[in-house]
């Protein structure tokens, strides 16, 4: 039997490709002159469009915004499976290095603004099409972090009374919560995000780990 796939048509090529171009326009500046500052206007320009073409694919900047996080999310997504399905030996080792990898894809190519109206409209406007993208990624990070708990405890690494499903979440959240500190310093960098995490990180899996061993946040 052959089955047949239907390959996109030339319209909806150029379409992918003209909304890939806007986005990338409003990335830019997003980044160089600031979310608030930006106008759909001049992304229009940028993307060498008209500003009507524009609202063919988004209604507002809010979207706009939402697309960018949404595919940022994803591609984040991406790089943490490629740590599950190949983690380091070390229980710490691969916990540290899916927690780091997930940080660095987050925040690349988002600003701190970007992801500060980002959660504030997930805050002020729970309902809406945004708050739900938003959740929806934030819960597969969360399921990364599961997923890569249960290899380890498949793999004998921690104690067997231990809810590997509740210390995923406990993980997930400290993350987000650095993440949030993180976003309202406009002086702290990407290392001091990635140090307070991997304080907190070793010492969760040192107390879950064989033999009960505290691992000194330190080291």
């Amino acid at each position: 039997m052959l089955y047949w796939i239907r390959m996109p048509s030339l319209r909806e090529r150029q379409k992918t490709k003209r909304r890939e171009r806007i986005l990338r326009a409003a990335v830019s500046l997003f980044q160089s002159q600031g979310f608030q500052a930006t106008t759909l206007e001049q992304i229009a320009v940028s993307a060498e469009i008209s500003t009507g073409t524009i609202y063919n694919y988004f209604r507002n900047k809010a979207e706009l915004l939402i697309a960018i996080v949404d595919a940022n999310a994803k591609a984040a997504y991406e790089i943490g499976l490629k740590v599950v399905e190949n983690p380091p030996a070390d229980p710490v080792e691969a916990v540290e290095l899916l927690t780091f990898k997930m940080c660095e894809g987050l925040l690349d190519p988002l600003t701190k603004e970007m992801w500060r109206e980002a959660v504030a409209i997930v805050i002020s406007q729970p309902h809406t099409q945004f708050a739900t993208s938003y959740m929806d990624n934030y819960n597969m990070v969360e399921e990364l972090q599961r997923k890569l708990l249960q290899a380890l405890m498949d793999q004998g690494l921690f104690r067997p009374d231990v809810d590997v499903m509740l210390i995923g979440d406990m993980l997930s959240e400290s993350m987000s919560m650095r993440q949030l500190f993180f976003f309202r310093d406009d002086d702290a960098d990407l290392d001091d995000l990635i140090e307070s995490i991997r304080q907190r990180t070793r010492a969760l899996i040192g107390l879950i780990a064989v033999g009960n061993e505290v691992i000194r946040t330190d080291a």
